[in-house]
């Protein structure tokens, strides 16, 4: 990409903490990740190389594992990833247009000139005859075509590219894709096959599928999942069932108290 959108407001309120090291070390790897398109080296010290900065390779470590994604191809941002593909996408959609308009073209002009429309400048040789006002103009055998012929077929709208991306990992539920859809979008968080890697990862760390994980997310605000959120919601929920139990045997207890002292038990 040789551009890329950039807002301050969200950068400055994400890094306001870092130091001026931590800062600049930041906004090469941003400049590196779009350059190239691809994600940042796994090994730090490349990186620090990278983006020129070898003396300050602690800054560079703790910038990484701050704002990045450690995969398996390198270090991934999520927010540069989502760019990229949208970027992606939108050359795609240019491209097919631009093939759809040149094949039109392509259509509507004639194969050959007839003689009729041999330019007025252009000498007649001695092998050709000259063409009289009586004369038919001679022209090629292919039928011309007319407003009666079968237009060209076009291809079915391609299927939401998250939609897509869901399906590939088993999320089959319509109701939950479209619910988790919308959560991620009021939260401005874009759905990448790195996001669900990791939400895939923790789903498995918590003993659940993805789609039971993305139904928990969905029923509680998430737009992310960790698998200590679940035990930590099991962990509150007993504690409140705790609560209960035991404001239930404390009522319990007074309405026996009060049962005796108005002399409902006698000998």
């Amino acid at each position: 990409m040789h551009h890329y959108p950039f807002h301050p407001s969200d950068y400055l309120s994400a890094t306001a903490h870092l130091t001026d090291a931590q800062d600049l070390a930041y906004r090469r790897m941003i400049d590196r990740y779009y350059m190239t398109d691809k994600p940042l080296p796994e090994n730090a010290s490349q990186v620090a190389r990278l983006i020129r900065m070898n003396d300050c390779l602690t800054d560079v470590e703790q910038v990484l594992n701050e704002f990045f994604t450690l995969c398996d191809d390198g270090w991934h941002q999520t927010r540069c990833d989502a760019v990229i593909l949208e970027y992606a996408q939108r050359n795609e959609s240019q491209r097919r247009a631009g093939r759809a308009s040149a094949a039109a073209r392509t259509l509507k002009q004639p194969e050959t000139r007839t003689h009729a429309e041999q330019p007025l400048n252009q000498p007649v040789t001695s092998n050709q005859e000259p063409v009289t006002s009586n004369q038919e103009p001679v022209t090629s055998n292919q039928e011309p075509v007319t407003k009666n012929q079968e237009p060209l077929k076009t291809k079915a709208p391609r299927q939401g590219a998250s939609q897509a991306l869901l399906a590939d990992y088993g999320v089959k539920d319509q109701q939950i894709i479209d619910d988790w859809l919308k959560l991620r979008k009021s939260k401005n968080q874009p759905v990448t096959k790195t996001a669900l890697d990791g939400i895939a990862k923790q789903a498995e760390a918590a003993g659940l599928s993805l789609e039971n994980a993305l139904r928990t997310c969905c029923e509680n605000g998430w737009a992310g999942f960790k698998a200590e959120w679940i035990a930590k919601a099991a962990s509150q929920k007993n504690n409140d069932q705790g609560r209960d139990l035991s404001m239930v045997g404390q009522l319990t207890r007074a309405a026996a108290i009060e049962f005796l002292n108005e002399g409902g038990c006698h000998g």
